[in-house]
C-alpha cells in the first residue's frame, strides 16, 4: 500500500508537517518494499495544495498523513477515497507505524469546517 505522508524534510526522522498546503515535501512511502518517492512542494506557486492532491491521488495512494487540509485539495483526496490520518508533529517514521496499527485519528473535515458541518450534493 502506498502512503502519503506531508513532510518538513526527505528523511524518516524528519516531521509530519501540519499543513497539508504549505508542506515543503511530499513523501510516498510503499509498505511493500519501504521504498520513498519524494517530491518538493513549490507552496508558493500552489496556495491551495492541488497539485500535491492530484500527485497523490496519480501515485494511487490508499491514504495521507497530514495536518490541516484547506477544502479544495481535502476534496480532491475524499472523493476519489484517500484516507486522511492526523500526524502533525509527529516523526515520519511513527506516524507510518501508527498507522500500519489503524491508531491515527481520521481527518473527517477541512480546515473551518465544524464539527456539525454537512455535505449538501
Amino acid at each position: 500500500m502506498k502512503i502519503a505522508i506531508t513532510a518538513a524534510g526527505k528523511t524518516m526522522e524528519d516531521r509530519v508537517f501540519g499543513e497539508f498546503e504549505k508542506s515543503p515535501f511530499l513523501l510516498i512511502y510503499e509498505t511493500k518494499d519501504g521504498s520513498i518517492s519524494e517530491y518538493e512542494n513549490d507552496f508558493e506557486k500552489d496556495l491551495q495544495g492541488i497539485e500535491i492532491a492530484t500527485i497523490i491521488k496519480n501515485e494511487d495512494c490508499e491514504a495521507v498523513i497530514t495536518g490541516a487540509i484547506e477544502e479544495k485539495a481535502f476534496y480532491l483526496i475524499a472523493d476519489v477515497g484517500i484516507t486522511r490520518f492526523k500526524g502533525d508533529g509527529m516523526t515520519i517514521h511513527d506516524a507510518i507505524k501508527q498507522v500500519e496499527a489503524r491508531k491515527l485519528v481520521l481527518i473527517r473535515d477541512f480546515k473551518g469546517a465544524g464539527p456539525n458541518h454537512h455535505h449538501h450534493h
